[in-house]
């Protein structure tokens, strides 16, 4: 099982978006190269989630908002990598 640690708390409020995208984004790479290869399959908090299904969610929904932020539409977008039909260029 994968504990969950409470990392420093961030104030993004008066950040700039990209800047805070990039601290979200270094974050995330951090935690990632600290998962052992055993752990990709531990459970998580997340009933019935292991530690890969969490980071595809991430990942997931990130694809899924640079889609919209490109100006896809919501079903061109899609919920998962599978289901994107729009390129952004």
């Amino acid at each position: 099982r994968v504990t969950l640690v409470r990392s420093r708390r961030v104030r993004c409020g008066a950040m700039e978006p990209l800047a805070a995208l990039t601290l979200a984004t270094s974050e995330m790479q951090r935690r990632l190269d600290a998962v052992a290869d055993e752990q990709w399959t531990a459970d998580t908090p997340c009933d019935g989630w292991d530690v890969t299904d969490v980071v595809r969610h991430v990942v997931g929904g990130n694809r899924m908002a640079v889609a919209l932020l490109g100006g896809c539409s919501r079903d061109e977008a899609g919920n998962d990598d599978d289901d994107i039909q729009c390129l952004i260029i």
